[in-house]
């Protein structure tokens, strides 16, 4: 038997042996038997026996042996035999990759060829038939100005390597024709073509439109306005909504964009708003930079709004008015509409109700109506106001100021005494349905500012004297930084013509004011903030209804009258005569001029200011304040027993997951309850029991009275 040795060969007469060996073997047992045996030939007498001992050993060690060890011991032995590829299989193999390197950059330089033709005469295409072909469909506009604007960079860029590669033929010498380097140039401008070429991208930021992926894309990308509609359709498309863009006008502020719903989607602009906030963050606008406004006139299109800069950076001054130098039928501008136009109202017969939260510029809107009433000869003023503060920087313009709860509860019988009387009058001094002011029988309007505060009786009497006051040269200006169903609700909003919503208005409170569909009509002042912590905000931006240019849902900032200026121009309106109640207006109302000239005492006022200060301290935390102005009535013992949940998010404006926070600071959980339906049907809802939120308004309650009574 021959063992042979690293490097050597194997005898073909000895192949069959060598194979078994080595696939039986053990690595051990062949490095021992080849220390002893190596290369030599054994005696024919010991063979025979020396063979029958390697079998044993060997049969004994692979019977101990796993199979792992027979696969290591077949890869280590295998070195030993194993032959090397020939040196023309690397050759064929380097060949092969050169080849291959070859033809694929051969024909890369071929097709960048015919990129660069066909690229130049898509280009040329496109910008020769884009108005002819798309001057018809916005939307294949839309698409073909993205188009033209890709393809011109990678022409400009083509461009610019034939004109290097051309100029670098024409300066180089002879050794090489200019046609060549043209050709080359023509060749490698394949690249930005190439380039251009849709690849494919993430479906993240992406949707289909008829089978074709499209890139969601900022509006800041939009350079004009094919692009603004193509990035607005296609943010509205995110969404699920269908539109076809009809027309885009660009305003100092942003652009203006009117869309119309594709028939058939089952959508509506109401569910374009319910997803705003999706849509400012698809086109990346700012915190309100998207506002959505209904057509009253065709119900499938609206106008967008996007808001790109301060629509009310260049705010008009205020009108200058010659004293008693107007009418109170005549036009009063108060606000600036985002659409660059100024709108005003007309006082005459036209009741008027502002509501904003505090900081929202409730102020400044009642100064500029009182302002421009100031200047009338026909008209005169009175200031009520339960909270003891009034319009102090206007004070000399009003012959009535009652400033205490006592005295506005006077002030209104009086006022009621008086639009009852001139009812009367009307046939017998020929007037007609209505009283028709002038400066010998001047118009009463009555500034009526915090009226929640009113007393039980001159609530009532406020309403009273709105169902009878407007045909009677009587007009009031109700105005509240909060708003409860009883206090508005049927019996003021309804009766008002002139409404203004300001920041920070609750949900239902919009809709007491505007309507149960407001919001989804585009009317929502409660998206904007009041003033805070000295930062502006949208104070003095409000929704108006009743104006004299129209209603539509599209925002205002109000003027700006400072306190000061204010004062300075009532000052000098007193330098005309002001007009005084007719005597036979007083007559026929039992009242005497005495009586009209009330002034609520300083003391009366500090103390009414005193008791709105303790009123305010005690309001409860929001929301759970909020919660209780819309509840009000229905807090009583004999109110309703519970509340959805789904009417507390629709009502206060509040997502589910945040009204479920908040009420959780205040130990009020929503649970499941079984309900009964209009229809008779009972399903459970989840919602809160009427029992639970009383007693957290008590709980509420009672940590105010601890954090503000000290103790002893």
């Amino acid at each position: 038997m021959y063992l042979p040795s690293a490097g050597s060969t194997v005898p073909a007469d000895k192949a069959a042996d060598h194979a078994e060996l080595v696939r039986c073997e053990p690595a051990g047992e062949v490095e021992h038997v080849g220390e002893v045996l190596e290369g030599e030939l054994l005696d024919e007498t010991a063979s025979a026996e020396v063979e029958a001992q390697l079998r044993g050993q060997r049969m004994t060690k692979l019977r101990e042996r796993s199979a792992a060890g027979a696969v290591e011991l077949a890869h280590r032995t295998g070195s030993y035999v194993r032959e090397h590829h020939p040196s023309r299989e690397q050759v064929g193999k380097a060949g092969k990759a050169a080849g291959g390197w070859l033809g694929r950059h051969l024909t890369y330089l071929l097709r960048g060829f015919g990129y660069t033709v066909r690229g130049w005469w898509r280009w040329v295409q496109v910008v020769e038939h884009r108005e002819e072909q798309h001057a018809h469909s916005p939307v294949r506009a839309g698409k073909a100005e993205l188009v033209i604007q890709h393809r011109s960079y990678r022409l400009i860029a083509s461009l610019i390597i034939v004109a290097i590669l051309a100029g670098s033929a024409y300066f180089a010498g002879h050794l090489i024709p200019w046609w060549a380097w043209t050709a080359a140039g023509l060749v490698l401008t394949g690249g930005p073509w190439q380039a251009g070429r849709p690849a494919p991208v993430s479906t993240e930021g992406t949707i289909t439109d008829d089978g074709e992926e499209l890139v969601v894309f900022p509006l800041s990308d939009a350079h004009n306005a094919n692009q603004t509609m193509e990035c607005l359709r296609r943010a509205l498309l995110s969404i699920g909504v269908p539109v076809k863009p009809l027309a885009a006008n660009q305003r100092p502020w942003g652009w203006e964009v009117i869309v119309q719903l594709v028939g058939g989607a089952g959508k509506k602009p109401a569910h374009v708003i319910a997803k705003i906030e999706e849509l400012e963050t698809a086109i990346d606008v700012r915190q309100n930079g998207l506002l959505v406004q209904p057509h009253a006139d065709r119900r499938a299109r609206m106008t967008l709004r996007c808001i790109e800069s301060d629509p009310f950076a260049k705010m008009p001054p205020l009108p200058v008015y010659k004293p008693g130098s107007r009418s109170i039928a005549d036009r009063i501008p108060v606000a600036l509409r985002m659409d660059a136009h100024e709108v005003g109202m007309s006082p005459q017969a036209t009741h008027a109700i502002i509501l904003a939260a505090s900081g929202g510029g409730k102020s400044t809107l009642i100064r500029i109506l009182v302002d421009g009433l100031g200047a009338a000869n026909d008209v005169v003023l009175w200031d009520i106001d339960p909270s003891g503060v009034g319009q102090e920087a206007q004070a000399g313009l009003f012959a009535l100021r009652a400033l205490s709860p006592d005295d506005c509860e006077a002030a209104l019988r009086y006022g009621v005494a008086i639009a009852e009387a001139r009812t009367r009058l009307l046939g017998r001094l020929g007037m007609g349905d209505e009283w028709q002011p002038s400066p010998a029988h001047p118009a009463l309007v009555i500034v009526l500012d915090e009226f929640p505060r009113l007393t039980k009786a001159g609530k009532d009497l406020a309403v009273a004297l709105l169902r009878v006051a407007r045909k009677a040269g009587v007009v009031l200006i109700f105005a509240s930084q909060s708003a409860k169903k009883d206090s508005l609700g049927d019996s003021v909003a309804a009766e008002v013509a002139f409404k203004a919503g300001g920041p920070g208005l609750a949900a239902y409170q919009s809709r007491l004011l505007f309507g149960e569909n407001c919001i989804g009509e585009g009317w929502n002042p409660g998206a904007f903030k009041p003033k805070r912590a000295g930062r502006v905000n949208d104070a003095g931006t409000f929704f108006f209804e009743g104006l004299t240019e129209g209603d539509e849902p599209i925002p205002a900032r109000v003027l700006f009258l400072s306190n000061a200026e204010a004062k300075s121009r009532a000052h000098r309106y007193l330098q005309a005569d002001r007009p005084t109640l007719d005597t036979g207006t007083l007559r026929a109302a039992g009242l005497s001029a005495n009586q009209l000239c009330l002034q609520t005492t300083d003391l009366d006022a500090l103390a009414a200011q005193r008791r709105a200060h303790e009123q305010d301290a005690d309001q409860l935390p929001e929301p759970l304040q909020q919660l209780v102005d819309y509840l009000d009535a229905d807090l009583d013992d004999d109110g309703r027993e519970f509340v959805p949940t789904s009417e507390l998010v629709e009502e206060l404006g509040l997502t589910a997951k945040k009204l479920a926070l908040e009420m959780k600071r205040f130990g009020l959980m929503a649970k499941p309850t079984w309900i009964t339906t209009e229809s008779g049907e009972k399903r459970q809802e989840r919602g809160y029991r009427m029992a639970d939120v009383r007693a957290a308004i008590d709980r509420a309650h009672a940590d105010l009275d601890r954090r503000v009574t000290p103790e002893p």
